[in-house]
């Protein structure tokens, strides 16, 4: 696993660099996207150690489709018990399965192919910060 982000406050550099992490995403067919929320909710918890006050939320961008790895069975659990949303942006997507997965904590889908998606991000980081 590859981590092109790491957790920091959301401010104009981060912003950048999250921009830029997207622009660089490639599909190589490997879709482990649970193992992901997992690697993401363990990044979180350490950074809870030094930011007890942070206001932690994942944003995965996804087509849905998970072929490697947990299921999402296996990992909600844990998912539920930090209570961290997770946003989930689908392009081209199974966006039903993008549902499922931000449902568990109350969180928003978006779909990148028929929503304006920089419009609907502005409204939710507008919304969540």
């Amino acid at each position: 696993m590859t981590i092109d982000l790491p957790i920091a406050k959301f401010d104009l550099n981060q912003q950048a660099y999250f921009k830029g992490a997207v622009q660089d995403l490639s599909a190589n067919g490997q879709t482990a996207t649970n193992d992901a929320i997992v690697v993401a909710l363990d990044m979180i918890n350490t950074a809870l150690e030094t930011i007890p006050n942070a206001k932690p939320m994942i944003f995965l961008l996804s087509d849905g489709e998970q072929n490697v790895g947990h299921s999402l069975n296996e990992v909600e659990g844990v998912l539920k018990a930090y209570e961290v949303p997770v946003y989930t942006i689908g392009y081209n997507a199974n966006i039903e399965a993008l549902k499922k997965i931000s449902a568990i904590n109350e969180a928003a889908t978006i779909n990148a192919a028929s929503d304006d998606i920089a419009y609907q991000l502005k409204n939710l980081f507008n919304s969540e910060m």
